[in-house]
């Protein structure tokens, strides 16, 4: 039967007709397989928590045994309906069977953890959408709290090569400071830059990493921020 609609005379009528009815048919119906860009986020019966991209516990001992809820699907690569609505136990990221725990010092609506020994202190954090308990994730507010020591690590690193304080602290905190803001800055060198995340320790029960890189040529903090060369002695373990 194909052959004879292919052979028939009128077969450019039939392929505009059958497109208009393939394009009719994607537009109408669901879009199965869409590539949706999922954020990191987890919903434990309707309370919906965002991940803490940089945030880290100052004790991760404060995480408890007390389980808050425990994920039951894994959204992405799973699901590619873009009109899927999540539901309780549904996680963008986490794998099913995922544990979280309630955090000493919050409520468990507000801030939970879950293991991820890829972080460091051994926890990712997510939030409550939209809760405000957490300190500012701004360098200028990490300054005014006169952070006691600076900890280094390694990119995807989660022991600290060196922990500064006193002088060296101070000394550190201050290049940074005084760093030039050059965002259309382009390094021309050749080598691969060596990351580094930077925690500042404000005694708040959360505190946020921040990024330094030296490439050789130089140093650039938070991306648009060109650093004294010097500070590299402070970044050797």
């Amino acid at each position: 039967m194909n052959k004879r609609i292919i052979k028939s005379k009128p077969t450019g009528l039939i392929a505009i007709l059958l497109l208009g009815m393939l394009m009719a048919a994607g537009c109408s119906g669901p879009r199965y397989g869409t590539i949706i860009d999922w954020i990191d986020f987890v919903n434990i019966d309707g309370t919906v928590y965002e991940g803490v991209s940089n945030g880290v516990l100052r004790d991760s001992g404060s995480v408890t045994d007390e389980v808050v809820g425990t994920v039951s699907k894994k959204l992405d690569g799973n699901v590619t309906d873009s009109s899927y609505r999540n539901r309780s136990g549904d996680a963008a990221f986490l794998e099913k069977g995922t544990k979280l725990y309630r955090v000493d010092g919050f409520e468990p609506e507000d801030l939970v953890a879950v293991h991820d020994e890829e972080q460091i202190g051994g926890y990712k954090l997510y939030a409550r959408e939209h809760y405000d308990g957490l300190p500012d994730e701004d360098f200028d507010a990490v300054l005014q709290a006169k952070p006691s020591s600076v900890s280094i690590y390694r990119w995807r690193e989660t022991e600290p090569i060196r922990i500064l304080t006193g002088s060296e602290s101070e000394t550190f905190i201050r290049y940074l400071k005084e760093a030039s803001h050059t965002p259309n800055d382009r390094s021309q060198s050749s080598q691969d830059p060596i990351s580094y995340q930077l925690v500042f320790d404000t005694e708040e029960p959360v505190l946020y990493t921040f990024r330094i890189e030296d490439d050789g040529e130089q140093v650039r903090f938070r991306e648009e921020y060109r650093v004294d060369h010097r500070i590299r002695e402070l970044l050797k373990p």
